[in-house]
Parts: C-alpha cells; structure tokens; sequence
C-alpha cells in the first residue's frame, strides 16, 4: 500500500498484514505526519501477478464543516429557498410538492432543435476562420 499527501509531497509504502484470514482481511497502521488530504492506494497482489488496486482519498486532522453537524438546519434552507425564489416544503407536507411544481414555470414546450449545419452564416464564419489560420502560418513559416 502506498501513500503520499499533496501533489508535491514524498510517496511512502506500507505493507499489509494478514488480520482475519477466514475473510481475507489485511490491515496496515499508517501514520499521517501532517494535516491535509491524503492519497492511499492499495495493490493487491498474489506472487507477481496483480489481482486488483483501489485509490481513495483521507483526510487526517481537521474536520469536514458540513459532517460536523449533519442535523437538519431548517432555518437555513428556509433562507436559502427564499433567496432562490423557491418554496421550504416539510417531509410531513410532501403532499405540497406536486402543485408547487406545476406551477413552477418551467420550460414552455419542448425545445427548439436547429441544425446549424444547414445555416450559410456558419459555413462563411468556418471558412473566414480557416482562412485566417492559413493566413497567419504563412506569415508565421509555419506552412
């Protein structure tokens, strides 16, 4: 298992020990010298051959601010849906939802589709712009 925090920081390797041989569990104690996010990731071999990696992120220290108070802060996204020009909707009034989304304003009809392909304005404006290139190569030497 290999290690490293930063993208300009020193890579080091750890080696896993055998923890719960019925599952197949290794285990490895590593020990994070600073704070900040850490790469680790894991090989798992049988002799020579490869049998599967996985790479996950860890952070030692510090604390994620929105896992330090996970509760529901209705205050907040009743702030936040007034300033969105939305609507707050408790789970106990689910039945709220559907009428608040007909009339939410949404697109009027399906979309226009248009294939600029067919227009003449982007076959002048694709022939001017490969033209200047041309142009700017042979002032350059490049042609």
């Amino acid at each position: 298992m290999r290690f490293a925090a930063g993208p300009g920081s020193s890579e080091r390797q750890v080696t896993a020990t055998l923890a719960d041989p019925a599952e197949g569990r290794y285990t490895a104690a590593v020990r994070f010298d600073d704070l900040g996010v850490y790469r680790i990731r894991a090989d798992a071999r049988r002799g020579g051959e490869s049998l599967g990696a996985a790479e996950r992120a860890v952070l030692s220290g510090g604390a994620d601010p929105e896992m330090a108070d996970p509760r529901l802060n209705e205050a907040v996204l009743q702030r936040l849906a007034a300033a969105t020009g939305g609507s707050y909707v408790r789970s106990a009034d689910v039945a709220r939802i559907p009428p608040l989304l007909r009339t939410s304003g949404g697109p009027a009809g399906p979309p226009e589709v248009r294939d600029i392909w067919h227009s003449a304005w982007i076959l002048v404006a694709i022939i001017a712009l490969l033209g200047a290139e041309w142009a700017l190569r042979r002032r350059v030497g490049l042609a």
